[in-house]
């Protein structure tokens, strides 16, 4: 079981896609007056003190975003390079700001992601642009990076590209150590939820399938820590945990050679985001990242390995 099937044949990543930079986010900002009414609200002593006066102020902030027109020449590059590559298919707008994953401040799950069609009146492409553009000035996401102590100044918004995906038979994300107790580095996690339900913000009352997956113990790799309530069995197989794992593995050492390759971070760990689709449920890895401890202390003494 150790041996996972995967190994060597490549990853299986989304087909085609490209990202929006920060930069036509910060011009939209600035022109659509957002910027300055959100100035004009942080000097009042109300906006920090009262949360009912930053929720009213953020939703103005919010809806300069949305009502001011994407700049024409932006949007008909995004426009053609969505038609070119898919068509009038559907694709997902994701967000992926640059105050995600940073030491002591994780902010997985703040922001929004949209899906949008060329032609379709109803999943409009601009309309999604300034959706996840404006997802950085929700209360839950400002106040996230306040009490992270995140500079709100220096927050900006890419946005990835790729197919919808819209035939999701499961997903979840996984992380190249055992983050339930990171001293052990011999396990990989595992977070994992049946169709499209979210691992990161759950409904009340619904749990996903986490579990260790151990490299060093052949005869009982998978240490489950909890299983879905969506499902009476387990949302992967252990076909599928090894498929998984060894996407995982390799993801891992490819950001370990570049970003860590003198190894003076030894809580080094990957963090992905991935799904199986359609009924041959085909695993797809949408995100990888360097996985963030925060503040958490490496111990010098004999308890790491």
């Amino acid at each position: 079981a150790n041996t996972p099937t995967a190994c060597g044949q490549g990853l299986p990543l989304p087909d085609k896609p490209f990202a929006v930079p920060v930069v036509h986010e910060r011009e939209h900002f600035v022109a659509s007056g957002a910027a300055a009414t959100l100035a004009a609200w942080q000097a009042r002593a109300d906006f920090a003190a009262d949360g009912r006066v930053r929720a009213l102020a953020l939703a103005e902030v919010r809806a300069k975003i949305t009502a001011f027109p994407v700049e024409p020449v932006i949007l008909q590059e995004l426009t053609r390079q969505i038609v070119e590559r898919f068509g009038t298919e559907r694709v997902r707008l994701r967000s992926s700001s640059n105050t995600e994953d940073l030491p002591g401040f994780n902010g997985a799950g703040l922001y929004i992601s949209v899906g949008v069609a060329a032609g379709d009146p109803q999943r409009k492409i601009d309309d999604g642009l300034r959706t996840v553009w404006a997802s950085l000035w929700t209360p839950r996401a400002y106040d996230e990076r306040e009490l992270g102590r995140v500079d709100h100044a220096f927050t900006a918004m890419a946005v990835l590209v790729h197919s919808a995906f819209l035939d999701e038979r499961a997903n979840g994300v996984a992380i190249s150590r055992n983050v339930l107790d990171p001293i052990y580095g011999d396990a990989y996690y595992w977070n994992a939820q049946a169709g499209e339900a979210s691992v990161t913000n759950p409904a009340p009352g619904v749990t996903s399938e986490q579990g260790l997956y151990n490299w060093f113990s052949p005869t009982s790799p998978l240490n489950y820590q909890s299983h879905s309530s969506f499902t009476s069995g387990t949302v992967l197989s252990p076909t599928e945990l090894d498929d998984l794992m060894c996407a995982l593995g390799t993801i891992h050492r490819h950001f370990k050679a570049r970003i860590d390759p003198e190894n003076k971070n030894r809580w080094f760990a990957t963090d992905i985001e991935w799904k199986l689709v359609g009924p041959a449920r085909r695993l797809l890895i949408k995100q990888a990242r360097p996985y963030s401890f925060g503040s958490a202390i490496v111990p010098t003494d004999c308890r790491e390995f």
